[in-house]
């Protein structure tokens, strides 16, 4: 996906997070609610980035999770993420998910990546069999919220 695609749905995200400390420190893929089925791999990607995959019983889901300093540096990273995805386009995820969502469109197989707080999230679904990965992903954020520090600072 082009960067300046990108960039045009993230700017007014990067504005309206101005000033916004929101963090969650030492978050990692598999502290995040269960995806059902069974945890089958927890991988330490890097210092601040993991995954986590669950065996369902039709399909996978992997989470990854990247910290940053802040939620600005997590809005660019999603971008250059984005960037780096293959697909010429992809469409926003749902409204409800994070600060900004971008998903795979069909055929595809399903995806979802989104910013909350300071860290850059990634739900994918693979295996034999497709599976949704947007209810699990909203779980993710709803703990990823509850457990955020800080919030908006003083402007």
């Amino acid at each position: 996906m082009q960067r300046e695609i990108t960039m045009k749905a993230i700017a007014p995200v990067l504005e309206r997070n101005r000033g916004s400390n929101a963090r969650v420190p030492e978050y990692r893929a598999w502290s995040a609610p269960a995806a059902g089925g069974t945890l089958s791999m927890r991988e330490q990607l890097g210092a601040n980035s993991s995954r986590a995959v669950w065996d369902l019983e039709r399909g996978r889901i992997a989470l990854t999770v990247t910290e940053h300093a802040s939620v600005a540096d997590a809005l660019n990273a999603l971008a250059d993420e984005m960037e780096s995805n293959q697909l010429a386009e992809l469409p926003p995820g749902p409204a409800d998910l994070g600060e900004i969502s971008f998903m795979h469109p069909a055929p595809a197989p399903p995806a979802v990546f989104f910013v909350r707080g300071n860290l850059t999230i990634g739900v994918f679904s693979f295996g034999k069999e497709q599976v949704d990965v947007v209810p699990f992903a909203k779980r993710v954020d709803d703990d990823v919220r509850q457990r955020a520090t800080g919030g908006r600072g003083k402007e």
